[in-house]
Formats: structure tokens, sequence, C-alpha cells
């Protein structure tokens, strides 16, 4: 049957070399029979290292025959079709809600259908004699999606995320005598920020806001208290492969490891200090 080719450097059989940490850190995430890791074009490594957030990466999967007489005739890659989470950042503390279990969610944006990396290629086919597919593009932060902002208001406190603005009055906070935690803001306050536009759609947008649509919510706030950035250090992302051949058609699968450095999320953090603002209350004609 035909196989995709195995050059030893960007894709190869799961698990690529790698040291004993490595492979038995990732021994219950799902592998497919391949492994992507290509090297990224922005910021070159001595060694091949996952790619980031941003980062421009290109890569080629080739088709050969491993059967006498065998003629190839298309392979297709599809993907990236879904993710799983990989590895939290490192030192990440499960009990560091107030005393209670904190787990990273698992986002319903992972799951094949709802999932999109809208900057990596989809599905790419390659025929002929030596067919060559080549993936390419960059990966948002689209689905590292636990991060979050926490902004003061002169009337209220709000957290923004992908899940939209919730807030609280500050007269209502005021009263409780407990340590304050962003779990307490549960209203909603209408916005346009939603799993479909909280994250950015260029390496250039990402260094400024999570969305556009932040822009307004920040340069109206009195005091920005934090921003939280994803506790996901690594992203599981899978590809189908698809080979044609003379004699039959043959299935395999792959993922690709993407790794937060976070690079990002310190620029927009700098930048939204920075961004000048007019402190205006959130809600409007409040009794």
């Amino acid at each position: 049957m035909a196989i995709p080719l195995v050059d030893g450097i960007t894709v190869g059989l799961y698990p690529l070399p790698a040291t004993a940490p490595r492979a038995a850190s990732v021994a219950v995430i799902p592998a497919g029979q391949y492994e992507f890791k290509p090297i990224a074009d922005i910021i070159p490594d001595t060694e091949p290292s996952y790619v980031k957030p941003y980062e421009v990466f290109s890569m080629t999967v080739s088709a050969v025959p491993n059967i006498p007489d065998e003629k190839i005739i298309s392979i297709t890659v599809t993907g990236p079709t879904h993710c799983v989470l990989e590895e939290p950042v490192p030192g990440f503390e499960s009990t560091r809600s107030l005393g209670s279990a904190f787990d990273l969610p698992v986002s319903p944006l992972w799951v094949t259908g709802a999932f999109i990396e809208p900057f990596v290629i989809n599905t790419t086919t390659a025929s002929g004699l030596a067919p060559v597919v080549t993936i390419s593009g960059y990966y948002s932060e689209r689905n590292f999606f636990d991060r979050e902002w926490l902004l003061r208001y002169p009337d209220a406190i709000a957290k923004l995320s992908g899940a939209g603005v919730k807030y609280e009055l500050l007269k209502v906070l005021d009263k409780n005598e407990e340590l304050f935690d962003p779990a307490m803001l549960v209203k909603s306050y209408p916005s346009a920020l939603n799993p479909q536009t909280f994250y950015p759609l260029t390496p250039a947008d990402a260094k400024q806001w999570d969305s556009p649509a932040m822009e307004g919510l920040i340069t109206r706030c009195a005091d920005i208290l934090s921003y939280k950035p994803s506790d996901i250090n690594k992203l599981r992302m899978y590809f189908n492969i698809n080979i044609v051949s003379d004699k039959g058609t043959y299935p395999f699968t792959a993922h690709m490891t993407v790794q937060n450095n976070q690079d990002s999320a310190v620029d927009r953090m700098t930048y939204a200090i920075n961004t000048p603002k007019v402190a205006t209350p959130l809600i409007a004609n409040v009794v």
C-alpha cells in the first residue's frame, strides 16, 4: 500500500525522537499515526521545536509506493479537524480558586464541526506521479480560549472573555464580605464578544487586542485589574491523510502540537495599559 513520506525532520511516525519525560507526559493523549512537526519561518530555531501561535510555517507531505509496481494517484490532507488539551502551563495549580478544585475546562469549540483554525489549510489534494501536499499558515489563539480580562468601571467590575462580558455592580460587591472572586461576576452585558470574535485575526492584531471589539470596552474602563493569559500550554491538532493508488485507498491520521509562548499576551497587556482611557460607567441609567 502507499504510505506518507517520512523525512525524519518535519513529519514522521509517532512519536518522533523525544525525551522519555515527553513521551510519558503525552502517553494518555490520543496520537495520530504520524506527527507533523513543522519548523516555523518567523523564529528559526537551531533544533526543530513546536510551532507557536502566529508563527508562519510551511511543511510538505508526500505519498510514496511501498509495494512493487504501485502507482500513486493522489494524496489529500484534511485539517486541522479538531484538537485536545495536551499540556497545561508549567506550574499550573488546580486548587488555586479560593481553595476549591479548578480544572482546565474542555472547550465545546474543540470538537469536529465546531472547531476552526481559519489560517491553516483545511483540505489540500495533490495528484500525479509524485504528489506533494503543502501544509502552511499560522495558528491563531482562538482555541487557547480560557484567557480573560478583569476591568473596573466607575460603577461595576467586569470580566471580558470569549464567553462575552460578565459584570456586577460595585455597590453589590462592596456588601460582600468574602474575598472577591471573578466567579461573582454573573450578570451578562451585551457586547460583540463571542467565541467567533474573541481572537485576533492577524499577528499584528494579536499584539494589541484580543478582539477589535475590546477597544471600546478597555478605553471606557477606570482600571485594568488583571489580564489572565491562557493556562493552556500545548494543544494537539489532528489531521487526516488519504492516499489513493492503483492498489487502493489508504487512510492515515496525524497530529501537530501547538505550544503557547504567551508573547502576544505580554504585548496585549502593555498595549492596553498604555491606551488612553476615559472612565465611563458600564451600565447606563442604573437605579
